[in-house]
């Protein structure tokens, strides 16, 4: 019986190290990206959507000092959420890995390089096309989210960073804001809804506040996908150019990136 007692004690003491590891990793992610801490968006920043940003406001972040270095990984986290929201909004599943983390960075580094006058969201939906397109024919799994990727951050976390004095909890925060603003407005924008950025990020900064508040284990993306259903119900039809068909994003604005 005492033996039962002491392996179930050191069960229990191995679960918490595991989830006091995850948690770690993932204030590591942005442990040196800005100190001393100061906010990664001003609040002006924060209520709009970075996807409304045009790309020469994005190359000049990333090309800044160390200071505002942040709000070019905002706009990266966002980037990250939209093409996971647009390519499950087309009924494939993006692998939470390195790998695509990376693709999707690159992809939006070269067509802002390219289209400096484009929106963030315009680069988004071009990388997203050419992304899905690679896993057409391919039956992919649902992946379990990788820790270390934003949207495998636990909502615990997401909560803790909106009242911690810790940093790396706040930029955990701020980047979880923007990768499900980006993955939300995918998501709608699949279905043909109408969605604008900046009117509409408040309601869905909300609505991942309650959900997550009441689901306190739920990954981001988990959560990201139970604020979208919603909106989808309630959101006005998009008008197509094409009734029936989706419009591509090249014939709106060219695609930057091919």
């Amino acid at each position: 019986m005492k033996h039962s007692s002491d392996l179930l004690l050191l069960l229990l003491a191995l679960v918490i190290a595991l989830s006091a590891c995850s948690s770690n990793r993932q204030k590591n992610r942005f442990a040196d990206q800005q100190a001393p801490w100061s906010p990664v968006l001003s609040p002006a920043e924060s209520r709009g959507s970075t996807g409304a940003w045009t790309c020469a406001r994005y190359n000049e972040a990333a090309t800044a000092a160390a200071d505002t270095w942040g709000a070019a990984q905002m706009v990266q986290e966002y980037m990250q959420g939209y093409v996971t929201g647009y390519i499950e909004g087309q009924g494939k599943n993006l692998p939470q890995d390195e790998v695509h983390s990376e693709q999707i960075r690159r992809l939006l580094d070269s067509g802002c390089a390219r289209g400096p006058n484009y929106t963030i969201q315009q680069i988004a939906e071009n990388a997203s096309q050419i992304m899905f397109r690679q896993f057409q024919g391919v039956r992919l799994r649902k992946p379990a989210t990788t820790p270390g990727t934003t949207g495998g951050v636990e909502c615990s976390q997401y909560i803790e960073g909106k009242v911690s004095s810790d940093p790396a909890f706040g930029i955990v925060h701020h980047a979880a804001q923007n990768w499900v603003d980006g993955y939300v407005t995918a998501v709608l924008t699949s279905a043909h809804r109408v969605f604008e950025p900046n009117t509409n990020k408040a309601r869905v900064l909300q609505a991942l506040d309650r959900t997550c508040n009441d689901n306190p284990r739920l990954t981001i993306q988990d959560a990201a996908e139970m604020v979208a259903k919603p909106l989808i119900a309630t959101a006005s039809r998009r008008r197509l150019q094409r009734p029936g068909q989706e419009e591509e994003t090249s014939q709106r604005w060219g695609n930057v990136l091919e």
